[in-house]
């Protein structure tokens, strides 16, 4: 099974990186190998964009669609996918 990480930070002064190591050691914990994860990151401010517009979130629809070995998803906190 495959998971994916959803990493979103709303600012240009913030980094991604510490949430993916953060989502990567957490999902390698419950069972998952490197390999199986799916990163997405992007850097957009859910406030300024529609759900249509945001770049990430379609990403991961799109991923759960077209694979159905994904079976989790794994965010920062709930506002990073709101």
């Amino acid at each position: 099974m495959k998971a994916i990480l959803l990493v979103r930070v709303s600012t240009d002064d913030q980094e991604l990186e510490e949430q993916k190591n953060n989502l990567t050691a957490y999902a390698i914990s419950q069972g998952y190998n490197k390999e199986d994860l799916i990163p997405i990151e992007n850097k957009e401010s859910a406030i300024n964009l529609t759900e249509d517009e945001r770049n990430g979130l379609n990403k991961m629809k799109e991923y759960i669609a077209n694979d159905p070995t994904i079976n989790c998803v794994y965010i920062w906190e709930l506002s990073r996918l709101t």
